[in-house]
């Protein structure tokens, strides 16, 4: 799942500051949303999303016009609020910057949320917003009906991400500690966790996953697995092998590929998309070797 970055030039403030928090009555949220509260609610109604496949077939629900223009708002206040440490779909990091976060570590361990959008509920949402940011319930319900869809939050909206950390903060809160408890360093990003170090093991995994369904969630897998210090790890983007960030072996096949067909095109409009695709995949290339060499 990626995480949408988001440039805010405000320095950024403790929960308690912000414009979200301890709303008591409905002028507050309104004040907060810059938004009259009927607005918002009829902005929110089904019909008011996109809905489409994107390219791997993965339904996506898009805000469209009003409701589009509060989701930013809510985003761009949930996006100046601190976050712990361990988060790096944020402000200021990157995918990269979480894998290089375990570079250096012999032995890692990484699991993932299944459905971390359409996994957190209204319901999630609505005590969020009770238990961190201290609304009232009928508050905390209302924010709930203006960022779900059909009773979840949206996969398309700019909103989502930050709103599925909160409700998901205290099972990363737990994990953080475990790691912690046991010396060693644990990532999140979106809905990728990783943990690594000495004695990240197939043992620890489980524990790790155990808590995660404790608190309602389900993981990947095929993506929950334990490396061994002599392994390639892949995290987010990239892999890890010996101290070194490398370029994973599929993002190889794919440039020689984009080459391939580039050699052997001759139709102008498809060797120029050809062109743009190779471009981004050096550009990802480049990317990678740059973070390495740090």
């Amino acid at each position: 799942m990626k995480a949408r970055r988001w440039g805010v030039a405000r320095k950024l403030y403790p929960i308690n500051q912000s414009p979200l928090f301890a709303l008591k009555g409905l002028g507050q949220l309104e004040q907060a949303l810059q938004s009259p509260l009927q607005v918002a609610l009829e902005a929110s109604k089904a019909d008011t999303y996109r809905v489409f496949p994107n390219d791997n077939g993965r339904e996506i629900q898009a805000p469209r016009g009003a409701l589009d223009r509060i989701h930013r708002r809510i985003a761009a206040l949930l996006a100046r609020i601190e976050t712990p440490s361990y988060l790096y779909s944020k402000r200021g990091r990157s995918h990269l910057d979480n894998a290089g976060a375990h570079r250096h570590q012999p032995e890692l361990l990484k699991t993932d949320i299944k459905e971390f959008y359409p996994g957190t509920t209204h319901a999630m949402v609505t005590r969020m917003f009770q238990r961190h940011f201290h609304c009232a319930s009928d508050v905390s319900r209302m924010l709930a009906d203006v960022c779900c869809f059909n009773g979840f939050l949206p996969t398309g909206s700019s909103l989502s991400g930050f709103v599925a950390f909160w409700c998901a903060k205290d099972m990363f809160d737990e994990l953080h500690q475990l790691a912690a408890s046991n010396g060693l360093v644990m990532t999140v990003f979106a809905d990728d966790i990783t943990i690594s170090g000495s004695g990240a093991s197939s043992k620890l995994l489980w524990r790790a996953r155990q808590i995660i369904h404790k608190h309602g969630r389900t993981t990947k897998r095929k993506k929950s697995r334990a490396y061994a210090a002599s392994q390639a790890k892949p995290v987010t983007g990239a892999v890890l092998r010996d101290g070194k960030m490398l370029l994973p072996n599929s993002q190889h096949l794919k440039i020689r590929t984009t080459r391939q067909e580039l050699a052997a095109c001759d139709d102008l409009v498809v060797f120029e998309g050809l062109q743009n695709r190779l471009a981004g995949q050096l550009t990802n290339a480049a990317t990678i070797e740059k973070h390495d060499r740090r």
